[in-house]
């Protein structure tokens, strides 16, 4: 089976009559085949021939009876064979493509390379057996193109680099680090002059190579990796020359290398620090890893890191230098993980003074790339043997995307169109899914915009509380005053969580905000839940009155609601309150809230939010009032008017002069002494009147009486020789009209 037959070795009899002679069919890298039993053979699909061409490395074959037709699937991908033996290539769609690497412009376009009129935006990849391919229908805003491929350069392809400033100049390389270039952003070409160790095969089969950063310049050199770590100058114009960076120290690698079962211990992988060109990273295939911090210098100096720690019997496959994080490198392992404590990648975060492994979340087997996000360096994606990988806590936890590259081993991952660094795009390359462009899903900034409930009572047990708004996700989490809260994602739009008993115990403002994880992501505004305190009531007072003039006191309210912030108020004015439970005040009234008689208000109040107030009435009670003597106790009939001046005790300006039981106009004096008038009409008859002092109420009452003596009033003056005599009718006539005239005046100053 000519020299691959553990590799490409199938073998298929086709369908026959009875009696004749079988067609068999062989596959290895070529197809033989024999229509007399296997006695005599031809090339029916030829590999390195004109005439039959089929691609070579025969793996499955399939016989259609019906068709009469052989097909055939090998590193090319899938064949039918035509009536006349010729071979038709069955691709279109198929994304079967075994990807080794794939790299991309970080700009929009920069090509001389024109496609229908436009730039191309240069993704070059290369390919097992399927040549060195380049991408040429990628648009950002257009639909994929699986088709728009071309090969640049044939074989076996290996690493690719596209020029980060200008996409006219590709780079590649065929097995065992023979590179090519590409000037013109489309057909490549070896260059003049190659790495010593490609000229002995002194390298892995798929051997590393990068480009060396050069600023916001074009890369003018580039590393490449065998047995020796090379700097190649001058690449663009195809005739670099070439310099070992070994140095003294780092070690020569070799073919046929440890007793590990490693084929060889050339190095495996290498990295170069964007933001520092002479801190260069290099690992092997025996699992050591070597760092410089001169490696440009002319005498580098190496040293290796992670002795002891890294795993030292499996390959480095990859290195990841954050981005404007000099000291934090990460590695990863091909292989799979001895122990349960092993791990496929390792991160330092002091430039190689410690490491610790992050792997432990992703399966055991080997992990070809990790590359962190432009925007988010705690957000990392790696490439495993089972998919893409995503971590966005820097790796203390793992989880599988089952989109797009997943369940293939993916070897490896790069960043392309990265103008925009929120927004870049990722490429994969896969081991038999072909290649694949994804954009990593940004969580939008969530709105809040409403609480239902938006209001809860103090002292409500848990309640429902149900969050309105836009942008929420499954990974949304909600904050309740600064503190995480257990949240339920229901929909875009709604998010449901449970306002706890200690939140509303405490009456106020509490804010609720939702938070999006990265990337993307961030915080909304917040939305208040308000705690309200209750209404109070009133239903007691204890005492519920005093007398006026009464030492200061303390006053107990009782009801129910009092929050302790309730204070009790004397007629509006705050006393000096305690709480002393949800059904109990006490306040203490001073002196001077007694000084005079009469209903005061006494209020409980809570302030806002909620509150309000509750009030009952408390009596001050007037003193009895004593009357001891009136002045003057008489007065003649008839008279206009007369003052009475009463003299006693406990008197209160609400205090009045009483004139047979009705109010006369009365003025305080003093607690010892009242004035009032007698109006007219009450003197216009003989008569003995009753006068006392009344106090009203609260308290309060009559004193004992006192005789007003009211004369007969004197006679008319006239009536013939000085007698006097009756009086006409006309007199008696005025003098009643006198009376009504007094008696109104005396009922006007009583109302």
């Amino acid at each position: 089976m000519e020299c691959q037959g553990g590799y490409d070795n199938v073998i298929l009899v086709e369908p026959h009559a009875y009696g004749t002679q079988p067609t068999i069919e062989v596959g290895g890298i070529d197809i033989f085949s024999s229509t007399d039993g296997g006695s005599t053979w031809t090339m029916s699909g030829a590999a390195y021939a004109t005439t039959n061409y089929l691609h070579a490395d025969q793996h499955a074959f399939a016989y259609s009876t019906s068709a009469s037709t052989l097909y055939v699937g090998n590193d090319g991908g899938f064949y039918r064979q035509l009536p006349l033996g010729n071979w038709l290539k069955q691709n279109a769609g198929l994304a079967v493509t075994q990807f080794y690497a794939a790299s991309g412009h970080k700009g929009v376009t920069a090509s001389k390379n024109v496609v229908v009129g436009s730039a191309i935006t240069p993704i070059l990849a290369g390919t097992q057996d399927n040549g060195t391919q380049l991408y040429e229908g990628y648009s950002s805003s257009g639909s994929p193109q699986p088709d728009a491929w071309i090969a640049i350069y044939g074989g076996d392809g290996g690493q690719t680099a596209v020029d980060p400033v200008d996409g006219n100049y590709l780079y590649g390389e065929y097995t065992n680090l023979t590179l090519f270039y590409s000037a013109t952003g489309s057909t490549a070409q070896n260059f003049s002059s190659e790495p010593p160790d490609t000229g002995s095969q002194s390298a892995n089969f798929i051997a590393p190579f990068v480009l060396v950063p050069n600023g916001t310049q074009s890369p003018t050199q580039m590393l490449a990796g065998g047995a020796s770590l090379w700097l190649g100058s001058g690449i663009q114009g195809g005739n670099p020359t070439w310099a070992s960076l070994n140095g003294s120290t780092m070690p020569v690698g070799t073919s046929g290398g440890p007793s590990t079962g490693n084929s060889n211990n050339y190095i495996s992988a290498i990295a170069v620090d964007p933001a520092n060109t002479n801190s260069i990273w290099v690992g092997y295939d025996n699992g050591q890893v070597w760092h410089s911090t001169n490696a440009l210098s002319g005498s580098p100096t190496w040293t290796q890191s992670g002795s002891g720690i890294l795993p030292g019997t499996r390959p480095v496959e990859s290195f990841w230098i954050v981005p404007g994080q000099s000291n934090t490198v990460y590695v990863t392992y091909l292989g799979f993980k001895a122990t349960s404590t092993d791990d496929n990648v390792w991160v330092t975060t002091n430039a190689g003074s410690s490491w610790s492994g992050i792997g432990s979340g992703l399966p055991p087997g080997p992990v070809y790339s990790l590359v962190t996000h432009p925007q988010y360096p705690q957000i990392l994606y790696a490439g495993s043997l089972t998919g893409v990988y995503t971590s966005i806590d820097g790796g203390q936890t793992w989880t599988a995307s089952s989109q797009g590259p997943a369940n293939i081993s993916v070897n490896q991952l790069a960043w392309f169109d990265t103008l925009t660094p929120s927004q870049p795009v990722l490429l994969a390359a896969t081991d038999g899914r072909g290649a694949w462009l994804g954009s990593p899903a940004y969580n939008p900034t969530p709105t809040l915009t409403a609480l239902n409930p938006a209001q809860v009572t103090l002292g409500s047990p848990a309640t429902a509380v149900t969050l309105t708004g836009s942008g929420f996700v499954g990974g949304s989490t909600v904050t309740l005053d600064g503190a995480a809260i257990a949240a339920t994602y229901v929909s875009a739009t709604q998010l449901q969580v449970t306002a706890p008993v200690t939140t509303l115990a405490i009456a106020g403002t509490h804010t609720f905000i939702v938070d999006n994880p990265i990337p993307g992501g961030g915080a909304s505004a917040g939305a208040s839940l308000t705690v309200t305190y209750p209404a109070p009531t009133v239903s007691s007072l204890s005492p519920a009155s005093t007398a006026m003039g009464a030492t200061g006191f303390t006053l107990t309210v009782n009801g129910s609601d009092f929050q302790p912030v309730s204070t009790v108020q004397w007629n509006g004015s705050a006393l000096a309150t305690t709480y002393v439970s949800g059904s109990s005040l006490t306040a203490a009234v001073p002196a001077s809230d007694l000084a005079s008689g009469g209903n005061a208000t006494v209020s409980v109040s809570t302030p806002a939010p909620g509150g309000g107030s509750a009030s009952a009435t408390f009596a001050v009670n007037y003193p009895m009032p004593t009357l001891s003597s009136i002045s003057p106790t008489s007065a003649q009939g008839g008279s206009n008017s007369a003052t009475i001046t009463a003299t006693g005790n406990d008197f209160v300006p609400a205090s009045t002069i009483d004139w047979n039981g009705a109010a006369l106009g009365t003025t305080y004096v003093s607690a010892t002494q009242l004035t009032a008038t007698v109006p007219a009409g009450d003197l216009a008859a003989a008569a003995n009147a009753v006068v006392t002092v009344v106090t009203p109420a609260p308290g309060g009452g009559t004193s004992a009486a006192i005789s007003f003596a009211v004369s007969a009033p004197p006679p008319a003056p006239g009536g013939g020789g000085g007698g006097g005599g009756a009086l006409s009718a006309t007199d008696l006539l005025a003098l009643a009209g006198l009376y009504l005239l007094s008696l109104r005046l005396r009922r006007k100053a009583a109302a």
